[in-house]
């Protein structure tokens, strides 16, 4: 049987490290990507640190799955309001960004892609978050 690589992005987070802890007890490669430096990690993981997640030069290998764990961090007040310059932030971290990394991964030929996200979300919601 031909191991399986997945990628995560964003696993230094809360979901992201659930995440990584699931897919840590399978038997493949795991390629993460984080904004900052997760420490204690398996073996057959390899860490990507890209501050600024800037995926434009970023050179994948393969993959068969990608799993998404981006978000931007939000205080309880900010699901009632943000700021422009936090919505801004939110827009590039929770839009741009998941569909830039979802493009990136289908070229490294990912066929798979799982996105890992808020729970509870609203169409048409006023609040930017839900």
């Amino acid at each position: 049987m031909t191991k399986k690589t997945s990628l995560i992005f964003g696993s230094s987070g809360f979901i992201g490290s659930k995440t990584l802890d699931f897919l840590s007890t399978f038997n493949g490669s795991l390629i993460v990507i984080n904004r900052k430096e997760k420490s204690g990690l398996a073996e057959q993981v390899n860490q990507i640190v890209m501050e600024k997640l800037d995926l434009s030069n970023l050179d994948l290998p393969n993959i068969d799955h990608v799993y998404i764990c981006l978000g931007t961090k939000l205080r309880a007040w900010e699901l009632i309001f943000m700021s422009k310059e936090k919505k801004d932030l939110f827009i590039k971290t929770d839009f741009d960004l998941i569909i830039n990394a979802a493009k990136k991964a289908k070229a490294s030929g990912a066929r798979t892609i799982s996105l890992v996200s808020a729970v509870g979300v609203k169409e048409g919601s006023l609040n930017t978050y839900m």
